[in-house]
């Protein structure tokens, strides 16, 4: 019988009584955790100039040794990028996209889920509510029933969204990768992600994985679940990139983590007007004067202060050649 290492390391990281060392969780630190980060050097100055104010100039990028393939990016995003995603995860995606409350049967008398939400007073309705939304699913539409995707379902991508994962693929070297689909699940503090493995996809590109609002405790481990995970601690702007091997590991999310630093309000003593700013055209302007009023952006802070939002972009069907990026930067270092 199958020694299940990954979930015996599920069910500790999982458990509230006793409580996980959460020390354990390797952050996205290069000098704390020499020992299994691999600095990869990128070249930012290929990032369109209409980015700067979303993404910042310097990341810090890493290869994480124990499991080949897997990039990691320490938050890129300026403040100011990560209350836009948020902001658009919560009040524009959901709409006119499929989402869990159609396959839960949760109708709403609202146009959308986020402006029924706010019209809620009584808090025990109002976190219903919030808690309700899980996932929704953006271009090609991934049936949870059969694992597969269909050419016939989809809807268009979001254009600010796909430039974005352009524009980071392309300084990480990935040639002609074309954003195609993406889950966007929420998390609330008591939420987790079983173990699994995505391979629904017809190709064998990349997966970026960007991570807002509270932290996680993620767990990536092999090709089976004999293998024993390692626990990584995912923060607000954090991306992951799967590739190579790690594109088909098991990994989950067995905790999220409560935290008090609000990264994505650093700027907020020092905000810009948005028609002075260098912005893409794909971007919504809207957006970005909702979330450079204190006022307005006080109801999305509200959630991401107690919940998670992860997006999942994914390549599905048009195969590409790529120039290896961990490949390159290992023959630039020996």
């Amino acid at each position: 019988m199958e020694n299940d290492k990954f979930k015996e390391s599920f069910k500790y990281f999982k458990s509230r009584n006793p409580p996980p060392d959460l020390s354990l969780a390797i952050d996205i630190d290069g000098e704390k955790h020499q020992n299994v980060l691999c600095r990869l050097t990128v070249n930012t100055s290929l990032l369109s100039p209409s980015l700067s104010s979303i993404l910042k100039s310097e990341w810090d990028v890493f290869q994480f040794q124990p499991c080949p393939g897997l990039i990691l990016i320490r938050n890129p995003f300026t403040p100011l990028g990560q209350r836009y995603f948020m902001a658009r995860c919560l009040q524009n995606y959901p709409i006119k996209n499929p989402t869990n409350l159609q396959t839960k049967n949760i109708s709403l008398e609202k146009s959308s889920w986020w402006e029924e939400l706010q019209e809620i007073k009584d808090p025990v309705a109002h976190k219903k509510l919030r808690e309700d939304l899980r996932w929704t699913t953006l271009g090609y539409h991934h049936d949870w029933e059969t694992k597969v995707y269909d050419e016939k379902m989809r809807n268009e991508f979001p254009a600010d969204l796909e430039f974005l994962v352009k524009e980071i693929a392309k300084v990480m070297k990935f040639k002609e990768y074309q954003p195609e689909a993406a889950i966007v699940n929420y998390y609330p503090l008591n939420a987790t992600l079983a173990g699994h493995v995505d391979y629904s996809e017809k190709c064998n590109e990349p997966l970026f994985s960007i991570s807002l609002g509270q932290s996680a405790c993620f767990l990536i481990g092999g090709e089976t679940k004999d293998i024993k995970p390692h626990p990584l601690l995912l923060q607000s702007g954090d991306i992951c990139i799967f590739t190579e091997q790690s594109r088909f590991a098991y990994h989950a999310v067995p905790k999220i983590i409560k935290i008090e630093e609000k990264v994505w309000n650093e700027d907020k003593n020092n905000e810009t007007q948005s028609n002075s700013m260098n912005l893409p055209e794909y971007f919504d302007t809207k957006t970005v004067e909702i979330v450079q009023n204190s006022e307005q952006w006080k109801a999305f802070d509200d959630y991401v202060s107690l919940c998670r939002i992860n997006i999942n972009v994914r390549q599905v069907f048009k195969d590409v050649d790529d120039q290896n990026f961990v490949n390159e930067n290992k023959k630039m270092k020996t």
